[in-house]
């Protein structure tokens, strides 16, 4: 399963994120094991994909300790800034 973490999210957020996919069945419990585990400013921003996602731990653990997944971009040589964006928004949709 696919989850994106934005840099700057709180636990909360992450865990409405989470919830919102369906990847967990209720925000709280999450937050309450992140926080037991003591990992609630330890979650990383990226793109995540979850494997064996049964268990909120299993979860924490991926997020936790997962690397994010990275994105190859090409740019070529001698590109203006202006091409360099086109290629970054293209790519990675972002502005």
């Amino acid at each position: 399963m696919k989850v994106v973490i934005e840099k700057g999210e709180t636990l909360n957020d992450i865990a409405s994120t989470l919830y919102d996919s369906g990847i967990i069945k209720g925000s709280e419990p999450f937050v309450i094991a992140t926080r037991m585990m003591g990992y609630e400013t330890d979650i990383k921003a990226g793109t995540f994909y979850l494997r064996n996602a049964s268990s909120n731990r299993t979860i924490i653990r991926q997020l936790v300790e997962g690397t994010p997944a990275y994105h190859k971009v090409t740019i070529p040589e001698g590109s203006r800034l202006e091409e360099i964006a086109a290629v970054l928004k293209s790519e990675l949709d972002i502005d």
